[in-house]
């Protein structure tokens, strides 16, 4: 009698401790340890950059600053078979082409005007005109924007002289002061090469 309680005191033991041993017995909660990664989710991959080559590349842009037409100060380069008109009571000088006319019947009028075209000139088309304008600057620009308020208007440096400059699609006025006087040159033509130069090459004499 004795012998058999052992027995089933035993058996009962060892059924405990088998139990409590395995995890997937039902009733049994399990122990988690929660570890905290060290590396930020989502990972970010940084692109591989070979150092002799920038990425991205950066996009180079060319800006052409605007320059004034015309411009006496901007050089520009003297054709050949050049002549040189100077007016020693006007104060100023400038080259044209050798081939083209000069009409200096204006200088006998108020405005003193001298004209240059080439030789085969359409009519009523004036390639290069010199004069003076007996308003002063101010006048002038109140009058264009009054008369013409669709031209385009700028200040720029003309012969080293600061002046007022008014174009429309075919024509192109500066007006200058210089040493009391209003002077006014234009063209009919302000693209021709020739009458670029002849922009260019204007100066006044001391």
């Amino acid at each position: 009698m004795v012998y058999r309680v052992l027995t089933l005191v035993c058996l009962a033991g060892f059924t405990l401790a088998a139990c409590s041993a395995s995890p997937s017995q039902p009733g049994t909660q399990a122990v988690t340890t929660e570890v905290q990664s060290t590396v930020p989710y989502p990972l970010v991959v940084a692109p591989v950059v070979d150092s002799g080559d920038p990425y991205p590349a950066a996009d180079e842009v060319i800006t052409q600053p605007p320059t004034p037409y015309p411009g006496s100060d901007v050089e520009t380069p003297v054709a050949a078979n050049q002549a040189t008109y100077a007016n020693n009571e006007l104060k100023y000088q400038l080259s044209y082409p050798a081939d083209w006319q000069v009409d200096d019947k204006g200088l006998s009028q108020p405005n003193k005007e001298v004209i240059f075209s080439p030789r085969d000139a359409a009519a009523f088309t004036v390639y290069f005109s010199i004069s003076l304008d007996e308003r002063d600057l101010e006048t002038v620009r109140q009058a264009y924007m009054e008369n013409s308020p669709g031209a385009a208007s700028s200040e720029i440096t003309f012969a080293g002289q600061p002046a007022i400059q008014f174009s429309t699609e075919n024509r192109v006025e500066v007006y200058v002061p210089y040493q009391e006087r209003l002077y006014l040159i234009y063209s009919d033509q302000p693209l021709d090469e020739q009458v670029v130069s002849m922009f260019s090459s204007f100066q006044f004499l001391p």
